[in-house]
C-alpha cells in the first residue's frame, strides 16, 4: 500500500480489492468457493480480502463501509464493540453494529434496528474519534472506556479492554489514564462498578500495578 495515498484513497483501493455479496454476481455458496479457490481471507461475513493484504483497522473499516449505509458515516461514529473490532481488540465482528450520534441528531431508530444498528446519542469531542477513510471510529481509549463504563458486566467487554491495555504502544491506553478519567470526569454512569472492574483487569496487565481503589 503506497504511503503517499490519503486514507480515503487507500480505502477506495481496499474496497476495489474486496470480494463481497454486494458486488459478486452469484450465490453466497459460489462466493465462498471463489474465495477459497483464490485463498481469500474473510474480513466480515461474505466479505473477503486477498491473503496478501494485511488485516488492519483501515481494511476492517473498508469492509464495514461496504455494508453500512453511507448516510451514517457523515453524522455518526463507529463505537463500542464495532470500534473494538476495527482496532483488532475483539475476536470477530458482532451481528449488530454500534454507532454513536450527536445528541442533537434526529435518528430513525426503527430504521436502524432493521439494519442491525444499535445507536447511542451523546455529546462527543473531536478528540474522541479518528477518521479511517470516510469512516469515523472512536479512538482506542474512548472505545475501551465506553466498554468499561457501559458493558462492564459482559465478559467480552472485559477481554477487549484487557487487549487494549496490553497493547499500549498501539492503543494509547493505560490503567492510569482510564482510572484518571473515571475518577475526575464530572458524570460517569456506573462509575464505582467500572472502577472495580478496571482494578480487576489491571491485575492481568504485566506492565502495570493493580489499581488502588
Amino acid at each position: 500500500m503506497c504511503s503517499s495515498l490519503s486514507s480515503e484513497q487507500q480505502m477506495k483501493l481496499y474496497c476495489s480489492q474486496l470480494l463481497s455479496k454486494e458486488t459478486f454476481n452469484g450465490t453466497l455458496q459460489e462466493l465462498r468457493v471463489l474465495a477459497q479457490e483464490y485463498q481469500y481471507q474473510e474480513v466480515l461475513p461474505h466479505i473477503y480480502a486477498p491473503s496478501a493484504l494485511r488485516i488492519t483497522p483501515l481494511l476492517r473499516a473498508s469492509a464495514l463501509s461496504l455494508i453500512l449505509p453511507p448516510r451514517y458515516f457523515a453524522r455518526g461514529r463507529i463505537s463500542r464493540y464495532s470500534a473494538a473490532w476495527i482496532w483488532g481488540c475483539t475476536p470477530s465482528a458482532f451481528e449488530n453494529f454500534y454507532i454513536d450520534f450527536d445528541r442533537y441528531s434526529r435518528i430513525n431508530t426503527r430504521k436502524t434496528r432493521q439494519e442491525n444498528i444499535i445507536t447511542h446519542q451523546n455529546q462527543f469531542s473531536p478528540t474522541d474519534y479518528l477518521a479511517l477513510g470516510k469512516v469515523h471510529v472512536t479512538t482506542p481509549l474512548r472505545t475501551a472506556l465506553d466498554l468499561l463504563i457501559y458493558h462492564h458486566d459482559e465478559t467480552i467487554a472485559r477481554q477487549s479492554v484487557e487487549r487494549f491495555l496490553n497493547t499500549p504502544n498501539f492503543s494509547g491506553c493505560s490503567v492510569d489514564t482510564m482510572h484518571t478519567y473515571l475518577e475526575h470526569k464530572k458524570y460517569v454512569p456506573h462509575r464505582q462498578k467500572a472502577q472495580q472492574v478496571l482494578q480487576q483487569i489491571s491485575q492481568n496487565i504485566p506492565t502495570s500495578h493493580p489499581m488502588k481503589v
